[in-house]
């Protein structure tokens, strides 16, 4: 996979287009992943085979066949494989206006916008309610409807969105408004932010502290409250990602590569490349120009 994710971990992936902002997509993995990005779409995912491990909010929540989880919009989250295990996960993002016809009407002032800014991040799906099998068998049709594109597919893929939704505000608590703007989710923002402009040179987790002004401790709290993962595993994961658009999309050499993206050392980037994608640089950049 190819990932479209800027320095602030917003995915800049249109989904959709302004006539009709949902998309589906089949993900597939075998021990690799989705690293940690954030959009304004809702989500819904299910694991139609296999075994995914979601990460939202921080939290790890493992999602088994017939299990999903609904992602409220902006909420960080990510998804890995597990090894030797093919896993397949549709996955339904629209825009909340897609449910609403303008953010005057009152569908939007009632129903979306207190959910957008509910502290309601995400909503695990384990099909074992009756309003739970709805949701699961709504999505099932959104996608058979996505891909069949039969007459009216537009006007009943909306109408099952906004089914999954009234399934979704009817049977949970919106909880008081999350706070986007708090002192530390601004200060991961900032210190990802310093990441993406310094992460060819080398980082050390003292260095992306003080660029908010704070102890190296801090930061380790910072980050572990709001993403659920390290600094430097955030800087591991932006390095391999821009190695991998360098490999997908120019002539460099290996080692150029590395280089440009932090790893001096051209053995040290193959194997740190090699256990994050399971394949070495090489022989991911042949199967891309492959594909």
């Amino acid at each position: 996979m190819l990932y479209n994710i800027d320095g602030n971990k917003k995915e800049l992936t249109l989904h959709g287009n302004s006539n009709f902002p949902l998309a589906v997509y089949i993900d597939t993995y075998e021990g690799n992943g989705y690293p940690l990005h954030w959009h304004d779409e809702f989500e819904f995912a299910y694991v139609k085979e296999g075994e995914i491990c979601a990460t939202v909010d921080g939290k790890e929540i493992t999602l088994k066949k017939d299990q999903g989880v609904f992602i409220n919009s902006k909420t960080l989250h990510a998804y890995a494989g597990k090894k030797s295990i093919r896993s397949e996960m549709p996955n339904i993002l629209f825009h909340p206006m897609f449910l609403a016809d303008s953010d005057f009407s009152a569908i939007y002032q009632k129903y979306i916008m207190p959910f957008t800014q509910s502290s309601l991040s995400y909503i695990k799906i384990d099909g074992n309610t009756e309003w739970q099998k709805q949701i699961l068998f709504f999505a099932k049709q959104i996608v058979n409807s996505f891909y069949s594109e039969n007459y009216g597919y537009e006007l009943k893929i909306r109408n099952l969105a906004c089914e999954i939704f009234y399934e979704i505000c009817s049977n949970n608590a919106v909880l008081p408004v999350k706070q986007f703007n708090n002192r530390d989710y601004e200060r991961c923002r900032k210190m990802i932010a310093f990441i993406s402009n310094h992460f060819q040179e080398k980082i050390y987790i003292k260095d992306i502290a003080a660029s908010v002004n704070v102890s190296t401790r801090e930061c380790l709290r910072c980050f572990k409250k709001i993403i659920g993962t390290s600094p430097m595993k955030i800087v591991e994961e932006y390095r391999i990602n821009k190695a991998k658009y360098f490999l997908c999309n120019t002539d460099l050499s290996i080692s150029e590569i590395g280089a440009l993206c932090g790893y001096q050392d051209q053995s040290y980037f193959t194997k740190i490349f090699s256990s994050v994608e399971l394949v070495s640089p090489g022989k991911f950049r042949s199967k891309h120009q492959a594909d």
